[in-house]
């Protein structure tokens, strides 16, 4: 009489590692895209606070401005106030009195400003990636 030994067969430990192993290897994978993901559009909304923050800023200036300087281009806005702003280094860069600070940390590609009328002012900023964001204000005259 032979005893049944009990236990699993060398095929059965290699058909369990073998689909575990693949498992495993795409858990990896769907982890690793996932965080590539979550990583770009971490850098997406990085650029959009900053540049929103930056459009804010200029909004400001110009809705408690009495008008808008007539030497102001679609690349330089100019405030009675003596604030101007311009695109410099690809930052934003605002002028105050002589003393420039810059308004976003963000490389951005473009900033233009048109002018409807002699008081409303058209801000875009154009911060790469398809992300473009536009703002209009209004001087107080």
């Amino acid at each position: 009489m032979k005893k049944h030994k009990a236990g699993f067969t060398l095929i059965e430990i290699l058909v369990a590692t073998s689909l575990v192993s693949i498992f495993t290897a795409s858990s990896f994978l769907v982890i690793l895209s996932c965080c590539k993901i979550y990583k770009k559009v971490t850098i997406s909304i990085q650029k959009m606070e900053s540049g929103l923050m930056a459009l804010n800023r200029i909004s400001s200036d110009i809705s408690s401005s009495p008008g808008i300087d007539i030497s102001s281009t679609s690349s330089i806005l100019k405030l009675p106030s003596g604030i101007s702003y311009d695109c410099s280094g690809n930052k934003i860069r605002r002028i105050d009195s002589g003393y420039a600070s810059y308004l976003t940390t963000e490389i951005i590609q473009q900033m233009a400003f048109s002018y409807p009328d002699n008081k409303s002012v058209i801000t875009t900023i154009c911060m790469g990636n398809n992300l473009t964001l536009t703002s209009e204000a209004k001087a107080q005259k």
